[in-house]
């Protein structure tokens, strides 16, 4: 598996922090994101264990595997984009 933790130890290693995730947002992928959903990668890596509700606007929306968990779980609907991402609004 690629997952690591934030000290880059895989699942498999006794001292894996399953709260924390190493991602490079500097390179790759992530680098392309806005700023709204780059700080939502920084808040995520370091509480990876935690579906995030991410507040943007009048909605709640949750990106990665958490919009999975959301689909999922609360029968949430994806939103289009090229990132996996599902949310609602506060008033829902």
């Amino acid at each position: 598996s690629a997952r690591r933790d934030a000290k880059g130890r895989a699942p498999g290693d006794p001292d894996f922090d399953a709260k924390t995730m190493r991602c490079d947002l500097t390179s790759g992928p992530l680098s392309k994101l806005t700023a709204t959903q780059l700080r939502w990668w920084e808040v995520k890596r370091k509480h990876a264990d935690c579906v995030l509700f991410y507040k943007i606007g009048k909605f709640y929306e949750l990106y990665h595997t958490d919009a999975d968990v959301g689909v999922a779980e609360a029968g949430l609907v994806y939103m289009k984009g090229f990132q996996a991402h599902s949310g609602f609004p506060e008033m829902a």
